[in-house]
């Protein structure tokens, strides 16, 4: 049986930790967005870790934050990302979209990290503009990851800027 997706938080006074579990699909996406936000604006850390070893999906919306998140804690504070991935079919997506080429995705971290006071980050998605431009910031993202990203939600993010211009 599928888990509900959800994300919980750990951290520490040199490292952040983002454990994602089951399926975690778009609506959960600008919560996430709103929490690293605060998280990026409030601290300078030396290490990201998406632990994503307990999840069973994740949809192109959260792969894009993810990269986002990940994008604006390398350039910010030069801080390091590694991805924690041990289920083969999302390790195969993150290789495909080349998220091996901009952080270290691995297969096992020390038991040690992340260890601490965790938190649920909340689901709410907020209004609809909220979530669609989250969508739309999110596949603008991935599609800087490479040219086969890129023509894979070219389409997607167009839709999603006609769908928004409508608003």
């Amino acid at each position: 049986m599928s888990e509900s997706g959800r994300v919980t938080y750990a951290g520490g006074d040199d490292f952040h930790v983002l454990r994602y579990h089951g399926r975690v699909t778009y609506p959960a996406a600008p919560a996430i967005k709103r929490f690293a936000d605060g998280l990026l604006a409030s601290t300078n850390v030396g290490e990201w870790i998406f632990d994503l070893s307990s999840a069973e999906c994740l949809d192109s919306t959260n792969l894009g934050i993810v990269a986002r998140i990940a994008d604006l804690a390398q350039s910010r504070d030069r801080a390091r990302v590694r991805i924690l991935s041990s289920n083969d079919d999302i390790t195969r997506v993150l290789r495909s979209m080349r998220f091996d080429q901009m952080f270290d995705v691995v297969t096992d971290l020390p038991a040690a990290t992340g260890t601490g006071p965790v938190s649920v980050i909340g689901t709410a998605t907020g209004s609809p503009d909220e979530l669609g431009q989250t969508m739309l910031d999110a596949h603008r993202m991935l599609m800087t990851l490479g040219e086969v990203p890129r023509l894979q939600f070219k389409e997607v993010v167009a839709q999603l800027e006609a769908e928004l211009a409508q608003k």
